[in-house]
C-alpha cells in the first residue's frame, strides 16, 4: 500500500561513495496556484515572521545501515515553482552549518542539486546539475548515482543520462549520525521543506547501472516484491495521497520507517498525549529554560512573557523550581561597543511588568543585554526560586555582578547549599559570586540536590562538586546536574569531534568522566548550547549501575528565525520522582512543539553502559612535542594530521624549520582528511608544507586525503 511522505528526517551519508536512489510517485508538500497530484502537505506561516514551514515532518527512524550511493525520485514541479527554490527532497542539514550533512535539493530554476558538508575532510560542497533543469507540471523521474571509484556523480532524467560532475569529497560516515528528513532537512522547523510533489522513494548502497535506472523509469509504478529482494536496497517508500498524517512504512523491510511528527500541537492534542501516553498527572514540575540569547538580544520586548507565564502557571502546574541552562545573553557588554545592541525601556501597561525593552542604537541611556535579561528573570523574585549558570556567550563576571547582589537569588544557596569559592556562606558578608552553585530541595517525599556548573568548568570545580555529591548525607538525594555544553543533538556526549569545541575547553565527556558517572545519586543531566528543534534525551548507566537520563534543551535557532518562541521544557515528575512527563511549550505561540518532544521517561529504566574510550571522530588534536629537531612534534593520530592541515591550509604556519616524527601506524577509521597544504590556480593561491616530516616507516591507512577546502575550516 502506498504511504505518505512529506518531511522525514533520516541519517544519510556519503563516505567513499554516495549514491542515493529515491523513487517517488505521489508525495506533494504544497499546492497553492496549481493543483498538484499526490499527497498535499499543508504549509504554515509564523505570525511573527515571513517564514513558511510545513505542518508536520516525516522523520526516518533507525539508522540507514549503509551509505547510500544511488538515489532515484519521482518529482513534480508546479508552475509556481518554475524559477524559485523548490526545497529539499531529502536531507539532514541543520541550523548549525558546521555539522556533517547531505541534502538532495531542487534549487532555483528547477536545478537538481546535492549539498554536502564533511567537517573532517573536504568541507562544504554544492553540486548543481544546471544542464538538467526539470520540466514543470509533470511527474519526472530523477536519479543521481555516485561512483566512488571514479568520483563521478551522474544525473539521469526520465531514465536517460543527462550529465556528470566530478565529486572530489569522500564523506565520512559522520553524515550517517544525524537523522534525515524526507521532504526537507533539520533547519528551523524545516523551513527548507520541499514544496513540489514527491512519490515513491528508494535508496541503494550500490552504483545502479543506466539500464537499471531506465527500467525503474519505464516501470513507473510501485516496486514488486522481487525487486525489493535486493541486498543493496536501503529503504523504499510506496506513497499516495491517502497517507497524509500517518507513519510511512519502509517496504524494504529494513526498518527505516518515516515517522509522522506534527509541528505544533494544540492544548486538545496535548491532553490526548497526557491521557494516552503519560498516563499520570505530575505531582510537581520543574520549568527548564534553554538558551535565551537570541530572544534577549534580538527581540527584548518578548522575553518577559516567558517568565511571566511561569509565574502565572506556578499554582496550576505546581511548578516548584526553575533552571536556566546558560547563554542567557548573546553578546555581553557594557552597551558602548559598536558590536553590542543597546536598548530603551518602553512603558506599556498592557505588557508584563508594565513595559518592555526595545533595541535602540540612539538610546540616550544605553542598556546592555544583562539589563534586559535581569529585568525579565527577576520578575520571579518572591514568587519562584530559580538557578542560573553561565554559557559560552555569557560573561560569568557580569552574571555574578548582577545576581550576587540579589538576596532572593543568593539566599537559597546560603540556607540550603553553597557557591563555589565560599567555604561557609552563612558567615560571608560580601557575596560576589552567583555561579557554580548547589542547593537541596525537598519536594514531597523526594529530596533533590540541584547542582549548576558554568560552561568550561575547571578541574578545581569538579573537585569541589565531587566532594559535595559524595557526602554521606546526600547519598539518597536525587541529583539534577545542569550545565551548558554536554549533549549533542545526535544524542552523543559532546567531545571535540562531534562538535568542534574550542581547544582547551571542558567537554561533555569531561563532565561525565570527571563527575557525573562517579555518583550513584546522579539521576538527571540537563544542558543547552547545541540548538535543535526538539528535546533530545538518552539514558546511560553510571559506574554504580544507576540510570542517568541526559537531556538537551535549546531552541535558540527557532527564536532567531521566528522572533522569539519563548520555549520552556516542563519536567513533570511522579510523586516518587521515578517517572518524568516532558512537555515542550512555546509561551509566544501558546502551543506545544513537535510530537516527539512530548516524552514519557522511566527514570529507573535499565540503561546501557556507553563506552567512552577514545576513538578519533574527526577533531583536530595538537601533537605533543616542541617541533624542534631534538624535540619534534610527535604525530600519533589522525587528529594530529588534521591539526597540521588546519595550520598550513589556514595560513597559520608553513612549518618552515619545524620537525615532525610519526610514532605509530595511523588508522583513519574510514575518514577523509584534508591535505596538508593546497594549490588551486596559481602560486598566489596556494599553501605549502615546508617542514621536516619523518614517517619512521609507519603507515597511514583506511581513509582518503581530500584537497584542502578553505571554506571548510573555522
Amino acid at each position: 500500500m502506498k504511504r505518505n511522505v512529506f518531511n522525514s528526517r533520516k541519517m544519510l551519508v556519503l563516505l567513499l561513495a554516495m549514491t542515493v536512489l529515491i523513487t517517488t510517485l505521489a508525495l506533494v508538500i504544497s499546492a497553492e496556484e496549481e493543483s498538484i497530484p499526490g499527497l498535499v502537505q499543508t504549509q504554515e506561516q509564523d505570525s511573527n515572521s515571513t517564514k513558511l514551514y510545513p505542518d508536520a515532518t516525516y522523520m526516518i527512524s533507525g539508522g540507514l545501515g549503509a551509505i547510500p550511493t544511488t538515489l532515484e525520485a519521482w518529482v513534480y514541479i508546479p508552475e509556481s515553482l518554475a524559477s524559485v527554490d523548490a526545497g529539499v527532497i531529502l536531507g539532514n542539514s541543520a541550523s548549525r552549518t558546521s555539522e556533517d550533512a547531505l541534502n538532495f535539493e531542487i534549487a532555483a530554476n528547477r536545478v537538481p542539486t546535492i549539498y554536502t558538508n564533511d567537517k573532517t575532510g573536504y568541507g562544504k560542497t554544492t553540486i548543481s546539475f544546471d544542464g538538467s533543469r526539470l520540466p514543470i507540471s509533470k511527474w519526472v523521474h530523477l536519479a543521481l548515482v555516485y561512483d566512488n571509484i571514479s568520483g563521478v556523480v551522474s544525473c539521469y532524467v526520465d531514465g536517460e543520462f543527462s550529465e556528470s560532475k566530478y565529486f572530489y569529497p569522500t564523506l565520512s560516515d559522520n553524515i550517517l549520525i544525524h537523522d534525515f528528513v524526507l521532504g526537507g532537512d533539520q533547519r528551523e522547523l524545516n523551513t527548507r521543506y520541499f514544496k513540489g510533489g514527491l512519490g515513491d522513494v528508494t535508496l541503494y548502497s550500490d552504483v545502479r547501472s543506466a539500464a537499471e535506472i531506465k527500467a525503474n523509469y519505464d516501470k513507473g509504478l510501485a516496486m514488486t516484491s522481487n525487486e525489493l529482494d535486493c541486498d543493496s536496497i536501503i529503504l523504499y517508500y510506496d506513497i499516495d495521497e491517502n497517507d497524509k498524517g500517518k507513519n510511512i512504512l519502509d517496504e524494504s523491510g529494513n526498518g527505516n520507517d518515516a515517522i509522522f511528527d506534527e509541528t505544533w500541537l494544540t492544548e486538545e492534542q496535548m491532553a490526548e498525549i497526557r491521557n494516552d501516553v503519560f498516563g499520570f498527572t505530575p505531582a510537581y514540575t520543574f520549568a527548564v529554560i534553554g538558551d535565551t540569547q537570541k530572544t534577549v538580544r534580538m527581540y527584548p520586548e518578548v522575553i518577559p512573557e516567558l517568565y511571566q507565564w511561569i509565574i502565572d502557571k506556578k499554582t496550576d502546574k505546581n511548578i516548584v523550581y526553575s533552571i536556566g541552562l546558560g547563554d542567557i545573553t548573546d553578546v555581553s557588554g557594557d552597551g558602548t561597543d559598536s558590536r553590542y545592541d543597546t536598548y530603551r525601556y518602553v512603558e506599556d501597561s498592557s505588557k508584563p511588568y508594565g513595559g518592555y525593552y526595545v533595541i535602540d542604537k540612539s538610546a540616550s541611556e544605553p542598556k546592555n543585554e544583562w539589563d534586559v535579561a535581569y529585568h525579565a528573570i527577576t520578575s520571579m523574585d518572591g514568587n519562584l526560586e530559580y538557578a542560573l549558570l553561565a554559557g559560552n556567550h555569557d560573561d560569568a563576571n557580569e552574571l555574578n555582578e548582577y545576581f550576587s547582589k540579589n538576596e532572593f537569588y543568593t539566599n537559597q544557596f546560603v540556607e540550603h547549599g553553597g557557591i563555589y569559592g565560599y567555604t561557609n556562606l552563612t558567615e560571608s558578608t560580601n557575596i560576589t559570586k552567583a555561579t557554580n552553585t548547589w542547593r537541596t530541595l525537598e519536594v514531597g517525599n523526594v529530596d533533590y540536590l540541584i547542582m549548576n556548573l558554568n560552561y568550561n568548568a575547571t578541574d578545581a570545580v569538579f573537585t569541589w562538586a565531587n566532594e559535595i555529591l559524595g557526602r554521606e548525607e546526600f547519598k539518597n538525594h536525587h541529583v539534577i546536574l545542569s550545565t551548558h555544553a554536554y549533549l549533542h543533538y545526535d544524542g552523543e556526549t559532546l567531545d571535540f569531534g562531534n562538535y568542534l569545541l574550542p581547544s582547551k575547553r571542558t567537554s561533555g565527556v569531561d563532565v561525565w568522566e570527571k563527575l557525573a558517572k562517579k555518583h550513584a545519586n546522579v539521576k538527571l543531566i540537563l544542558s543547552g548550547h547545541i540548538d535543535v528543534d526538539t528535546i533530545v534525551y538518552k539514558q546511560r548507566q553510571g559506574d554504580n549501575g544507576n540510570t542517568v537520563t541526559e537531556m538537551l534543551i535549546d531552541a535558540q535557532s527557532l527564536d532567531k528565525v521566528f522572533r522569539g518562541t519563548n520555549m520552556v521544557a516542563m519536567l513533570g515528575f511522579s510523586a516518587d520522582g521515578t517517572k518524568l512527563a516532558v512537555e515542550y511549550y512555546s509561551v509566544s505561540k501558546g502551543m506545544y512543539l513537535k510530537t516527539q518532544s512530548q516524552i514519557l521517561i522511566d527514570l529507573n529504566a535499565q540503561a546501557p553502559v556507553i563506552d567512552e574510550t577514545e576513538a578519533w571522530v574527526g577533531n583536530s588534536i595538537a601533537p605533543a612535542g616542541a617541533g624542534t629537531k631534538n624535540d619534534p612534534y610527535l604525530i600519533t593520530s589522525a587528529g594530529n594530521l588534521r591539526w597540521m592541515a588546519e595550520e598550513v591550509g589556514g595560513g597559520k604556519s608553513n612549518f618552515s624549520g619545524v620537525y615532525f616524527s610519526q610514532q605509530n601506524d595511523i588508522d583513519l577509521s574510514g575518514y577523509s582528511i584534508s591535505s596538508i597544504g593546497y594549490y588551486y590556480s596559481s602560486p598566489s593561491d596556494m599553501a605549502a608544507f615546508c617542514g621536516h616530516y619523518d614517517g619512521n616507516g609507519y603507515s597511514i591507512t583506511n581513509g582518503t586525503i581530500a584537497p584542502y577546502s578553505r571554506s571548510s575550516e573555522s
